[in-house]
């Protein structure tokens, strides 16, 4: 789990950012999201939390796409009916290792 460094970048002109590196080994999987996944409420107007998010993101997926489709169908399943209020975006990198082949 990687900790955030500030805010979205371009939500605020002029804002600094650190540079900082990790590296991804075969089998690891890199996720990216905007608030709008932990923030999204139920029809209830309870929020999705960023536990709920990191309960299906430790689940073993075989690849990116797999992933993120478990956390869509699950994010969509929570919200049902309730109006979607913010952006939900997600971006998921799986790194195979170098003798991967489909």
């Amino acid at each position: 789990m990687l900790k955030s460094t500030g805010p979205a970048v371009g939500m605020m002109p002029d804002m600094k950012f650190g540079i900082q590196q990790v590296k991804l080994e075969p089998g690891d999987t890199l996720i990216s999201y905007t608030d709008g996944v932990t923030d999204a409420k139920s029809p209830d107007g309870k929020l999705f939390t960023d536990k709920r998010l990191r309960e299906l993101l430790l689940q073993p997926a075989a690849s990116a796409s797999e992933l993120l489709e478990r956390v869509k169908s699950s994010l969509f399943a929570y919200i049902d009916k309730a109006p979607q209020f913010d952006d939900i975006t997600m971006l998921a990198v799986h790194r195979y290792s170098s003798f991967y082949r489909q």
